[in-house]
């Protein structure tokens, strides 16, 4: 799959990914405590993987809107901030992996 992504200020980038990159980020993301030592939980649902019938072009379409709207979700629950400054996040973090993820460029 591919996606453009975009931050304001920044110029506009691809990135693509398989759906199994989608589930390694998913379930690094579901693995983060938060600063009060609780699992972040996050509103967002990774689309079920279909083992037949996903090649079609329907299907992939759909696959991509749901997984577009994944990250959506994922990117509105962080704090802009926490985003922004994802240099100085832990390594291993969520944000490290999301930044990662993205292709996000160090400035």
């Amino acid at each position: 799959y591919v996606f453009k992504c975009s931050l304001i200020g920044e110029e506009d980038w691809e990135i693509r990914r398989r759906y199994s990159d989608f589930q390694q980020l998913h379930v690094r993301l579901s693995k983060e405590v938060g600063k009060d030592g609780a699992r972040r939980k996050t509103a967002a649902t990774l689309p079920p993987r279909r083992l037949f019938g996903s090649s079609t072009e329907r299907v992939i379409q759909q696959r991509r809107q749901a997984l577009q709207l994944y990250l959506r979700t994922v990117l509105q629950e962080l704090e802009p901030l926490e985003l922004k400054g994802w240099q100085a996040a832990a390594e291993g973090s969520a944000v490290q992996a999301l930044a990662a993820f993205l292709e996000l460029r160090a400035e």
